[in-house]
């Protein structure tokens, strides 16, 4: 050591033995902001770090499928036929943008039916453009309820959330010919539980 240098020695907080007051949850905030508890700052940051970890692991969204949503029961677990839905889509040329075979639930990005591949969300084309989603939900032993959407934008709107400019395609629009293709697929592959055959 030179002269007139003094050693420092930094140690690693310890998080502290009681529940932090300002979060009432855990220890993270005070463990943060100190054992004194005192930097408002500190703790409400942690706080937010806090439930974004928590919530980072939500794929599927908090709304269901539109009541316009094709809807079939199979055999299987829902992990495998959702699984299933998502190589479907991208088979057909779809971009898939959300995932989770825990969750059971796929989405795709926006894709232009015309011209047959994935296409930007702001567009004038709002007819010809549409999102995929589907979900598969367990309804009983070896039973998977599965439903899917094919949306469109009736307006362009950034100022409102997605969802609440969505409607879903007309029967005889081509993104309904794509629900229904993928639906039929995942009944001839998995079969319909004995309860819901004819």
């Amino acid at each position: 050591m030179r002269p007139g240098r003094r050693s420092t020695s930094i140690s690693a907080p310890v998080a502290p033995s009681t529940p932090c007051r300002f979060c009432g949850l855990c220890r993270l905030c005070r463990w943060r902001c100190g054992s004194s508890g005192r930097n408002g700052s500190g703790a409400l940051f942690a706080l937010l770090s806090l439930l974004l970890a928590c919530g980072s692991s939500n794929v599927r969204p908090h709304f269901g499928p539109l009541p316009e949503a094709a809807i079939d029961t199979v055999q299987g677990e829902a992990a495998l036929v959702i699984r299933a839905a998502h190589d479907s889509l991208i088979a057909r040329g779809l971009r898939i943008v959300r995932f989770s075979a825990e969750e059971g639930y796929v989405e795709t990005g926006w894709y232009h039916v015309d011209r047959r591949r994935p296409w930007h969300e702001n567009t004038l084309a709002v007819e010809r453009v549409i999102r995929v989603r589907v979900f598969a939900d367990s309804a009983g032993p070896n039973a998977v309820q599965v439903a899917g959407e094919a949306v469109l934008r009736r307006t362009v709107d950034p100022s409102l959330p997605v969802r609440d400019t969505e409607v879903a395609v007309p029967p005889d629009h081509p993104g309904h010919t794509i629900i229904t293709g993928v639906l039929e697929g995942i009944r001839a592959r998995f079969g319909r539980p004995p309860s819901a055959s004819p």
